[in-house]
C-alpha cells in the first residue's frame, strides 16, 4: 500500500523537480524499515544525526515545456 501511495504521488506531481520527506532516524526501529523502503523507491538519504532525524530527497527530471527549445535560441 505504501508503494502505491508513493507512486500515485510521484505520478500526480510529475512536474515537480524534487520530492522531500522526513522520517525517523535510521537508529530507531521504525527508521530501519522506513529507510529501506524509501531507498527502494530511489530516494536519497540526508541524515541529521544531531537532531536524530532523516530526510529523503528524490530528484526528478521535468519534461521540457512546449516551446522551451525555441526560447533558448
Amino acid at each position: 500500500m505504501g508503494r502505491e501511495l508513493m507512486e500515485h504521488l510521484t505520478d500526480r506531481y510529475a512536474r515537480c523537480r524534487f520530492f522531500l520527506l522526513s522520517t525517523d532516524h535510521e537508529s530507531t526501529q521504525e527508521g530501519v524499515r522506513n529507510h529501506a523502503f524509501y531507498r527502494s523507491l530511489g530516494f536519497l538519504s540526508y541524515d541529521y544525526d544531531e537532531k536524530e532525524m532523516s530526510a529523503f530527497g528524490l530528484p526528478r527530471v521535468r519534461p521540457p515545456r512546449p516551446g522551451a527549445e525555441r526560447a533558448r535560441v
